[in-house]
């Protein structure tokens, strides 16, 4: 289990009710990151808005723990910045749970087509 804890711990709650209803595979997390970076600047130099993206690699495992498949899924979003720090930091925080949210619904989809 690599990566983000905070990432790792929505994927796994979002997915504990489907892995215990079908488990025919078994899913690990290889990788999982959070990547910040400023989309544009003000004429002073001040960061305007923000690109966020959350990147997470799966491995897929049969009952004999033979991969079946790697898989990677990212989310991206911009938004602009606000200026009190706290409100910004809860923010990205929301948008953190909500990306990590679309992106276990998209491997709950993408088990569903095996």
């Amino acid at each position: 289990l690599g990566g983000n804890n905070k990432i790792n711990y929505i994927i796994k709650n979002r997915l504990k009710f489907y892995e215990e209803k079908n488990n025919i595979y078994n899913l690990e997390i290889v990788d999982s990151n959070i990547n910040k970076i400023v989309a544009s600047k003000d004429t002073k130099g001040n960061p305007k808005t923000f690109q966020l993206t959350i990147n997470i690699i799966i491995n897929l495992k049969g009952s004999s723990d033979l991969i079946i498949e790697d898989k990677n899924f990212t989310s991206t979003t911009n938004y602009n910045t606000i200026s009190s720090k706290f409100d910004l930091k809860k923010y990205e925080n929301n948008l953190i749970t909500n990306l990590t949210e679309k992106i276990s619904d998209e491997i709950i989809l993408f088990i569903q087509t095996l």
